[in-house]
């Protein structure tokens, strides 16, 4: 993130009364706190009618993605706001589904790749030798920066007996099994394919909202909600539960037309079988 973005997302937390809660590069811009309940939110910002979203996108921003609600901060060349749009995870879930069909093949192609039998301890001792115990630095050159110091520990399965005070003998991580660097090079080989099937920085093009064309045409333009600068928190406040009422309104309309149609179906097979004692 560039100085100038992290800056316009500060300003919208500030403005809009979120806080911040995971440092992760793809975890929780912002949260809102709703009568205690916390609303995870993606922040974004742009000069122009479209918006960009992230480097290397794919499964894992997807599956964060999903349940996510969206403020989008529209400023002018000079850095000052003009409007912002909220959209709830249902305003933005055409959209991922598009870019999740969209790469949906490539994951298919590279998972592939990795069926049973492909990483195998011949392979293994190919890039880091036949040994029985591995250490550290042979994990660090399969996984890299993918697992911090406390993972790798965690991952150690090989143990020594380890003296400490009163005689008192402990259980010491001393390095990886065999099996235990088949793993962690499983996992090194599901993050370069993970890697392949991304795709860089997908825009949302400035069309999708007003539902012109494109992914959420199905979607009219009262979809992504202005929010009232005038009275920035608590409108966007007010937007959040009109879009959770409608999601459970939703949802209940579904489990009655589940129940209609097992009634249904339950009244049929009576119906049938009442007509096979009467033969």
């Amino acid at each position: 993130m560039s100085v100038q973005d992290d800056k316009r997302e500060n300003q919208l937390r500030k403005l809009f009364h979120l806080e911040k809660r995971d440092e992760s590069r793809i975890g929780t811009d912002a949260v809102l706190d709703l009568d205690g309940v916390e609303i995870p939110f993606e922040l974004k910002s742009t000069t122009t009618d479209s918006v960009t979203t992230a480097r290397d996108f794919g499964k894992e921003h997807i599956r964060k993605w999903k349940n996510k609600h969206w403020l989008i901060g529209f400023y002018d060349k000079k850095q000052e706001l003009e409007r912002c749009l909220y959209g709830s995870p249902e305003t933005m879930a055409p959209w991922i589904k598009s870019i999740e069909e969209y790469i949906k093949p490539d994951i298919q192609i590279l998972e592939g790749l990795l069926r049973p039998g492909v990483i195998t301890l011949p392979l293994l001792y190919k890039i880091l030798g036949q040994q029985e115990v591995y250490d550290i630095k042979d994990a660090i050159k399969i996984q890299k920066r993918q697992f911090s110091n406390e993972q790798y520990k965690k991952m150690m399965d090989v143990f020594e007996d380890r003296v400490v005070r009163r005689n008192k003998v402990i259980k010491q991580p001393i390095g990886y099994s065999r099996q235990r660097m088949l793993e962690i090079l499983e996992l090194r080989c599901r993050y370069l394919v993970d890697r392949g099937s991304t795709l860089n920085n997908p825009h949302i093009n400035a069309k999708y909202f007003t539902g012109e064309e494109g992914p959420g045409t199905d979607l009219n333009s009262a979809s992504w909600k202005t929010v009232d600068l005038d009275n920035p928190a608590e409108h966007l406040k007010e937007l959040v539960k009109e879009a959770l009422q409608q999601k459970q309104i939703a949802f209940q309309i579904i489990e009655e037309t589940k129940l209609v149609e097992e009634i249904t179906e339950e009244f049929l097979q009576q119906e049938a079988g009442e007509e096979d004692e009467e033969d």
